[in-house]
C-alpha cells in the first residue's frame, strides 16, 4: 500500500467518522430538546388546570357564602359542587393546600346563627384567616409549578 492510498483511506475514514458523530450529536440534541419541550408542556398544562381548579373552588365558596347570607340554602345538596371541587383538590394539590381548602370549606358550610353577633364576628375572622391561608398556599403551589418549567 502506497502512502498516497493510505492518505485516501484516512481522509475517507475521517469523513465517515465525522458524519457519524455529527448525525449522533444531531439525534441526541433533537431527542433532548423534544423531551424538554414535552416536560414543559406537561408543567404548563398542570399549571393551567390547578389554577382553574383553585379559581373554581373560590367561585363556589363565594356562591355558597352569598346563598348563606341570603338564607337560601335549602338542602345539603347545595354543597355538592364544593365537595366535588375539594375532592379534586385533594387528588392533585399538595397536602397543605388540600388541608387549607378543607378547613376553608368547612368554615364556609358552618354558618353560625345570625342572632349571635359575637359568634358571627369570630366566625368571620376565622373564615377570613382560612381564606387568606388557602390563597397564600395556592399561590405558593402555582409558583412552585412555574419554577419547574
Amino acid at each position: 500500500m502506497s502512502s498516497e492510498s493510505g492518505i485516501y483511506v484516512l481522509v475517507a475514514a475521517s469523513a465517515l467518522l465525522g458524519s457519524i458523530i455529527g448525525g449522533l450529536l444531531s439525534f441526541f440534541s433533537s431527542y433532548y430538546l423534544g423531551k424538554k419541550k414535552f416536560e414543559q408542556d406537561l408543567v404548563s398544562r398542570d399549571l393551567e388546570k390547578r389554577s382553574a381548579l383553585y379559581g373554581d373552588f373560590m367561585a363556589e365558596v363565594g356562591r355558597i357564602t352569598l346563598l348563606s347570607l341570603d338564607g337560601k340554602i335549602e338542602s345539603a345538596s347545595e354543597f355538592g359542587a364544593l365537595y366535588s371541587l375539594l375532592g379534586r383538590i385533594r387528588i392533585v394539590a399538595p397536602k397543605e393546600v388540600a388541608d387549607a381548602a378543607a378547613k376553608f370549606g368547612t368554615l364556609v358550610t358552618d354558618t353560625p346563627a345570625r342572632d349571635d353577633q359575637e359568634q358571627s364576628a369570630r366566625h368571620e375572622k376565622n373564615l377570613t384567616a382560612a381564606r387568606d391561608q388557602f390563597i397564600a398556599l395556592c399561590q405558593a403551589d402555582l409558583q412552585n409549578i412555574k419554577t419547574q418549567a
